[in-house]
C-alpha cells in the first residue's frame, strides 16, 4: 500500500500541473488584463445601451412627504369647524323664527289695551311697557340672528370644502396592495391589487 501511495501522488501532481488553469471570476479578468472596466468583448459593449443613472433617494426614497397625523389632525379640524358653523347657522335661524311673536305679539297687545282703555294706553301699565321694548328690541335680535345665519353658513361651507378636499386627497394618495390568490392556466400564482 505504501508503494501506490507513493507513485500515484506524483502521478497526480504532475496531471495538475500539466492542466490548464482555471478561468478567473469575471472583475478578476478585467483588473489582470490592466484596464479598469469590466468589458470582455468591445464590439457587443458599444451596441449596449446604457441606463442614465437616476436617484431613488436612498434610506427616504420611501418616505411619504407630508406626515398622516398632521393630515389627520387638519380633517378633525375641518369637520369640527364644519359643525361648528352648522350649529352657529342652526342658532341664528332659531333666533330668527324666535323674532316673530316679537313683532305680531306687541302690536295686538297693544291693541287690546287700547281697547280696555277706552281708546287710549295708560301710561304706567306694565303691560304695555313689555310691549313697547319687545317691539323695540325685535329688529336687533333678528339683525343679530341673521347674521349668526350668515356667518354660520359662509364657516360651514368653507370648512365643509376644505374637508372634502382633505377627505379626498387622502384618499387618492394612500395606496394599499391586497395579496390574492391569481388563477393561471396550469397553476396558481400570487397578484396584488391598487386600492385608491
Amino acid at each position: 500500500m505504501l508503494h501506490a501511495t507513493a507513485i500515484v501522488g506524483p502521478l497526480v501532481a504532475a496531471q495538475l500541473a500539466l492542466a490548464p488553469p482555471a478561468p478567473l471570476p469575471m472583475p478578476a479578468v478585467a483588473f489582470a488584463s490592466g484596464s479598469p472596466s469590466a468589458v470582455v468583448d468591445e464590439s457587443l459593449a458599444a451596441q449596449a445601451p446604457e441606463p442614465a443613472w437616476v436617484d431613488e433617494g436612498g434610506a427616504a426614497a420611501h418616505a411619504a412627504g407630508d406626515d398622516p397625523r398632521a393630515k389627520n389632525r387638519a380633517m378633525r379640524r375641518a369637520a369640527r369647524t364644519t359643525i361648528a358653523g352648522g350649529a352657529l347657522a342652526l342658532v341664528g335661524f332659531v333666533g330668527c323664527m324666535s323674532v316673530t311673536p316679537l313683532y305680531l305679539l306687541p302690536p295686538r297687545t297693544l291693541t287690546k289695551l287700547r281697547e280696555e282703555n277706552d281708546g287710549s294706553l295708560p301710561p304706567g301699565d306694565p303691560k304695555r311697557q313689555r310691549a313697547i321694548a319687545a317691539s323695540e328690541a325685535a329688529p336687533f335680535v333678528l339683525g343679530a340672528s341673521a347674521g349668526l345665519v350668515l356667518v354660520g353658513t359662509i364657516v360651514a361651507f368653507v370648512a365643509g370644502r376644505r374637508f372634502k378636499r382633505l377627505r379626498e386627497e387622502r384618499r387618492t394618495s394612500t395606496v394599499a396592495f391586497a395579496p390574492g390568490p391569481v388563477g393561471l392556466g396550469l397553476g396558481v400564482g400570487l397578484g396584488a391589487q391598487v386600492r385608491f
